[in-house]
């Protein structure tokens, strides 16, 4: 595939939802990388990360860059979507490789592409402190959120596989690392395995929650719980032209891995259920209540304040309500994660309206790891003991503001005991606690909730690594990286 083998970025970008039936919507598509619009859809992934050998070889890179589109080691919007038509049409079809690519600030720096020369800085500079090396890292992650020193080596970059055939997924790792060494590019040894983790019917994160309600979709055709949330824009996923010609249609990628203690959540859960108990007119449902309190649905989805309604919901309206009525939050309190990370209302005195806060939200295509199946297996021996390790989250989310997107949320509204409202919470159990605190995640007055006092608790999960990616558009990787005029 050359330069001229995919039309130019339209002069003006498509309108909401997307249709692939426009002209103007195909061409753009066949820009922007796959998964970033919508999810590859594949139930298996890898996360391949790969360095540059020889830095002085930057020539023999660059070729690299483009020949991996050309070689088919990257799959565009628009590809993914054909490659979703012929799954429909012959189910064989449905084991089809889908593949991105991402590159470090490390990567970028060893291309001789950190963009000073055409006056374009990543957004993500601004959080560099005393490890100008390390693309992006926040000074939280400075302090040393990746646990993990496999996370802390610099690397060039990372791709994504995903396939729904497992064999077939590994072989074409195999392969990318056969091809990779021909262009003086290293393939880590170790990598990261993505699973989803489906039960009864449903995919579900390891503490049982069913997974993917509140998504994002750009396109006209999708799923009951995965529209497109109101005020999200392609400007929120996308480099626009206003930002970098060079770079547009391009995004950045948030990463973590995070290790969730799955028995320390259930053992948690079995304290609320206790305490849930003592709530006048609520003991028979404690059981599908006590874990909606820490993340703010039941494990099928169903937001807290709707079991406390009344049932009233479908499963395809699970993503359709609001806090509104719920002010006081006597339904859902205002540190449940869902309420934290979007309390879907203005927050009132904080400067949070109800469209700044959905232009908030990352796009998010995360995975499960399980590479031991312990999961599976604790579900088989009848949920007796859930692994306390060695299972957790591949979290990944595409953004256009590094800070906006990914940091306030994470860290502002996280980390505070008064977002969306008053609570006694100093931390998101769920995302955990900064690295180098060591006190108490609550503010250390009791937490009570319908006039009964509740257990406070602990954090749940760590991170074990933690990047920030470039996500290239076609047409730059294709030009090699090099400032030339794309839209031509």
């Amino acid at each position: 595939m050359s330069t001229r083998a995919i039309p130019p970025i339209p002069d003006r970008w498509p309108t909401l939802p997307l249709n692939p039936e426009r002209a103007t919507d195909r061409a753009f598509l066949q820009n922007i990388q796959g998964n970033i619009l919508n999810g590859h859809g594949r139930r298996e992934s890898r996360l391949v990360y790969f360095r540059f050998k020889n830095l002085k070889n930057r020539a023999r890179h660059r070729e690299f860059l483009k020949a991996s589109v050309e070689s088919g080691w990257v799959t565009s919007a628009w590809m993914q979507r054909e490659q979703s038509v012929r799954a429909k049409v012959n189910t064989g079809s449905g084991n089809e490789v889908f593949a991105s690519l991402f590159l470090t600030r490390h990567g970028l720096k060893a291309l001789g592409n950190f963009e000073r020369k055409t006056g374009w800085v990543f957004p993500a500079d601004e959080f560099l402190t005393d490890h100008p090396q390390e693309f992006g890292r926040s000074k939280q992650e400075l302090a040393g959120v990746s646990r993990d020193r496999f996370y802390r080596v610099n690397r060039a970059g990372m791709w994504i596989l995903a396939c729904a055939c497992t064999e077939r997924l590994d072989e074409a790792v195999s392969r990318l690392r056969d091809w990779c060494a021909g262009y003086d590019v290293a393939v880590a040894s170790r990598v990261d395995e993505g699973t989803t983790w489906m039960v009864d019917g449903k995919a579900r994160e390891p503490f049982g929650f069913v997974d993917g309600i509140s998504g994002t979709n750009f396109f006209a055709a999708t799923q009951p719980g995965s529209a497109r949330p109101a005020g999200a824009i392609l400007e929120d996923a996308l480099i626009t032209r206003a930002q970098s010609r060079i770079h547009e249609c391009g995004s950045f990628l948030v990463f973590r891995k995070i290790e969730q203690d799955v028995q320390k959540f259930r053992d948690f859960e079995a304290r609320l259920v206790a305490a849930v108990g003592r709530v006048k007119g609520l003991s028979s449902l404690k059981d599908e209540i006590a874990p909606a309190l820490i993340i703010g649905r039941t494990r099928d989805g169903r937001p807290l304040t709707d079991v406390l309604g009344g049932h009233r919901l479908s499963p395809g309206q699970f993503d359709d309500f609001d806090f509104v009525g719920d002010s006081g939050a006597t339904g859902c309190p205002f540190h449940a994660h869902i309420r934290r990370m979007n309390p879907r209302a203005s927050v009132q005195g904080q400067g949070f309206s109800k469209d700044t806060i959905a232009r908030n939200l990352p796009i998010r295509r995360s995975a499960t790891y399980d590479p031991k199946k312990l999961l599976q297996r604790s579900v088989g021996e009848g949920s007796r003991a859930w692994p306390s390790s060695g299972v957790g989250l591949l979290f990944m989310a595409y953004v256009n503001n590094i800070e906006r997107q990914f940091e306030v949320p994470t860290e502002t509204w996280a980390g505070s005991s008064s977002f969306p409202g008053p609570h006694m919470m100093k931390f998101d159990p769920m995302i955990g606690v900064p690295p180098d605190h060591s006190g108490p995640v609550t503010t250390g007055e009791p937490w009570t909730w319908r006039g009964e006092t509740m257990p406070t608790p602990p954090s749940f999960v760590r991170t074990l690594g933690a990047e920030y990616f470039y996500v290239p558009s076609i047409r730059w990787l294709l030009a090699r990286g090099v400032s030339v005029a794309l839209r031509t």
